[in-house]
């Protein structure tokens, strides 16, 4: 465990930020490359937003489970 100015590394696998309410899991990194916000179930619209590097939100759940996506979506 490593610790820094508002900021954990638990061996290179999970990373907080306290300063910018982020946690990374996995490939942990002090900048991700996007990210998934989770909100609490009081949330008014949005429970759940992924938003690529720049901040910008590309995709969201609603509280109806309803996907919305900025894009092109492709199926796998």
């Amino acid at each position: 465990v490593s610790l820094e100015s508002n900021q954990m590394n638990v061996g290179d696998t999970i990373h907080g930020d306290t300063t910018n309410r982020r946690v990374s899991i996995g490939f942990a990194q002090f900048t991700p490359d996007a990210t998934l916000e989770v909100r609490p179930s009081g949330a008014t619209e949005r429970i759940q937003e992924w938003k690529n590097n720049a901040g910008d939100v590309v995709a969201y759940m609603d509280q109806e489970g309803s996907l919305h996506i900025d894009g092109t979506y492709q199926q796998f």
